[in-house]
């Protein structure tokens, strides 16, 4: 392990409150969830099937109506007063589209039963020049005092978002980042 590894180790469970601002991340392969992959193409910063995972902690206030940050109730609101024309989305894999930018697509929509998500998918079309197109969520969610999700990989997987995400949380409720009872100062 390098130094600089050490100061980041975090020995589970942990109040969130002692938590590092980075608690570092993990990587998965699509279309499957293994955790590594073989051959000489291993671990390729542009691998289209590598799913990179940061966690951090944040502060919890985010969650608050109108507060800044990114919790997804919040962003939707700002995502949706810097269009100028609401009505112009489409809806794909269970999510609402819209396209306030080129060539970036904001995409809205429930990530379970009560949270929200806000995709963003660079170069959309299918037939967009230039190389590795790519699709990320970054959030934050109250749960375990307040963390903040940042996982991105190649838009081919736009349509197992949903798939993905699931995955991304059962690795951190494996994970077990915050078994102790959260103290907040």
């Amino acid at each position: 392990m390098a130094p600089y590894e050490a100061d980041t180790v975090v020995h589970i469970p942990v109040s969130p409150n002692q938590l590092p601002e980075s608690l570092g991340g993990f990587t998965f392969f699509m279309p499957d969830f293994s955790t590594h992959k073989i051959g000489p193409q291993d671990y390729q910063v542009l691998d289209n099937d590598r799913v990179i995972v940061t966690v951090e902690a944040a502060d919890p206030k985010q969650g608050g109506a109108d507060a800044p940050g990114r919790y997804p109730p919040n962003m939707i609101k700002r995502l949706r007063q810097g269009i100028p024309d609401a009505t112009a989305f489409e809806d794909k894999f269970g999510l609402r589209c819209y396209q306030p930018r080129l060539p970036m697509m904001e995409c809205y929509g429930p990530r379970d039963a009560s949270e929200f998500i806000l995709l963003r998918v660079l170069n959309p079309k299918p037939d967009a020049p230039g190389g590795f197109l790519t699709m990320d969520a970054r959030y934050f969610t109250p749960r375990f005092g307040g963390i903040e999700i940042l996982w991105r990989t190649s838009a081919k997987h736009f349509a197992r978002w949903h798939d993905i995400d699931s995955h991304v949380w059962r690795l951190i409720n494996d994970w077990n980042i915050a078994s102790a009872p959260a103290v907040h100062q």
